[in-house]
């Protein structure tokens, strides 16, 4: 893509993969279909603004907002948005109260998590030396998205530390705010982030959100309440996938 960044350090086939607009191509498609032509997206670990982007170029009279908190990598975000008027990108990270926190990466890499052991041992930080942390802002997103109204499509990308930005968005989930949210789904994730596997699911399920399956061979498959704990179990401590979380009608 003409005029984008990538993050220097990060890991070289997805630097190509976004440059050549072929990084995660069945995520931006599956958003695309999801959101309105003057829609909302709202990018949560939105990292170097690839997807954001993407979404700003294909759909000029939609509202992006995108949050990353990651202070090595927001100045790219920037960069990459700059020229589309209708997007905002903060400088910021979501989670169930406002305060600071610490913030792990490495120095050799994008990936970051405000979960300082699945930093270490994520596959692109590994042999890059000691991982780094930076004090960062954080705030809720019932908070930070109050004045944006409906919101079409969210994607939240935040490694492991999903349940804390749910826990701060009660309020959007609770009146239906949020359409239709796309997000990974990595047990081991989070049990190091000290949460059970299946909570983030169940949580949306309570909030009255039909779970579905978005890659691989199992992909349109529903998730319903009774079958969490065989995809939990089938995804294992190495696995991840990706999932939509579409709200029904009826709980509207």
């Amino acid at each position: 893509m003409a005029g984008f960044w990538t993050d220097p350090t990060g890991w070289i086939p997805n630097r190509f993969k976004m440059l050549s607009g072929g990084y995660e191509t069945f995520l931006v498609r599956s958003i695309c279909e999801a959101l309105p032509e003057n829609g909302v997206f709202v990018d949560i670990g939105a990292n170097v603004g690839y997807i954001s982007r993407q979404i700003a170029r294909r759909f000029p009279n939609a509202r992006v907002f995108a949050f990353e908190p990651n202070p090595r990598i927001y100045p790219i975000l920037q960069k990459n948005l700059k020229a589309f008027p209708r997007c905002e990108p903060f400088h910021v990270g979501l989670g169930a109260k406002e305060g600071s926190l610490e913030f792990f990466h490495s120095q050799e890499s994008c990936v970051g998590s405000f979960v300082p052991e699945y930093t270490r041992q994520h596959p692109s930080n590994q042999h890059q030396g000691p991982i780094a942390k930076s004090q960062v802002q954080v705030t809720t997103g019932d908070a930070a998205l109050a004045r944006v109204g409906s919101i079409d499509v969210m994607k939240l990308d935040v490694e492991g530390y999903e349940p804390e930005v749910l826990r701060g968005m009660a309020k959007l989930l609770a009146t239906g705010t949020i359409k239709t949210l796309f997000f990974e789904f990595c047990p081991i994730a989070q049990k190091m982030a000290h949460s059970q596997p299946a909570e983030i699911l169940n949580q949306l399920i309570r909030s009255g959100y039909a779970i579905y399956e978005l890659e691989g061979e199992t992909a349109g498959a529903w998730i319903s309440a009774e079958n969490v704990p065989a995809l939990v179990a089938r995804l294992g401590e190495r696995g991840y996938t990706t999932l939509r979380a579409s709200l029904n009608p009826a709980a509207q």
